[in-house]
């Protein structure tokens, strides 16, 4: 597994982790979609990738094979399986720069199918301690979709300005 975060950076939002549950606000819509992408891909398991504290998961009502992973909570900080589908929702944006290469490819390798990302391009109201915005990675949405193309096809490509949602299909 290539290097998805730093030391420094893992210790870092493992301290935040530890003093606050950062993350995890899953919009009721999303589970009811993926619930049907899910009946229409024919598809069992899922990769809650940069999954918080279980958000998702608690929303999905046990429906499905679910596994997380989050690098800042140990226990899930383990490489992850391969699962057929991969949601990734306000994720990307938190990567560090020099590694986001990194991420995607692993992120790709870790899906069968298809993956729905949320990602935030927009700085987040919020800092880490030492005054750094949480939004390590705050780039247009034209920069994120020439970076997702890696081996994707984009559907329902979704810019509200702060947002970009895509849906992705394994070529």
């Amino acid at each position: 597994m290539q290097e998805l975060v730093s030391k420094k950076y893992k210790e870092k939002i493992t301290a935040l982790h530890k003093q606050r549950k950062w993350g995890g606000n899953v919009s009721r819509k999303i589970p009811d979609r993926i619930k049907k992408y899910m009946t229409l891909s024919r598809t069992k398991s899922i990769l809650d990738y940069g999954a918080g504290y279980g958000a998702f998961k608690q929303a999905m009502l046990g429906k499905y094979d679910i596994h997380e992973y989050e690098p800042g909570i140990i226990g899930k900080d383990e490489d992850p399986p391969i699962c057929d589908v991969t949601v990734c929702f306000d994720v990307l944006e938190h990567v560090e720069p020099g590694k986001i290469d990194n991420v995607l490819k692993h992120m790709y390798d870790k899906t069968r199918y298809w993956a729905l990302v949320n990602i935030c391009t927009i700085p987040a109201g919020q800092h880490f301690p030492d005054g750094q915005n949480l939004h390590l990675l705050v780039r247009e949405s034209n920069w994120w979709l020439e970076k997702l193309k890696y081996d994707w096809e984009m559907f329902n490509i979704k810019d509200s300005g702060k947002h970009l949602e895509v849906l992705l299909i394994k070529k």
